[in-house]
């Protein structure tokens, strides 16, 4: 059946996980059927976190986000978390990658509509 998008929303209202909080809580209400939520921004996915907790729905829906900090370890490791995994991005290799896409196009040379950089672990 594949992945269907419900839904998208966000802000960067201060503070962000409540906005966003408030948001979910909607998404959650107009859509019953949601089992998995991506946040791509680690405040999102408080935000997504908080409305999953209090609809009592950790056990229905999983919550996958990019970005990573120390109090996000400790929400995903919490019993029954419904935040299942983040991915991190390494700034020092966007850099070095955004540097030569630059240099490739001051020689003459296109780097291409997008530079593919392969995850590692």
């Amino acid at each position: 059946t594949g992945i269907k998008e419900a839904a998208m929303f966000g802000t960067l209202d201060n503070p962000i996980a409540n906005s966003v909080a408030n948001q979910a809580r909607s998404v959650l209400s107009a859509n019953p059927d949601i089992k998995v939520m991506f946040a791509p921004y680690d405040e999102f996915a408080k935000g997504v976190k908080i409305a999953v907790d209090e609809a009592g729905l950790s056990q229905d829906i999983k919550i996958y986000s990019a970005d990573i900090s120390t109090s996000d370890i400790s929400a995903m490791r919490e019993p029954d978390s419904a935040w299942a995994a983040t991915a991190a991005t390494n700034p020092a290799v966007v850099g070095q990658v955004s540097v030569r896409a630059l240099a490739q196009l001051l020689a003459g040379e296109d780097p291409g509509r997008n530079v593919i950089v392969p995850p590692t672990l």
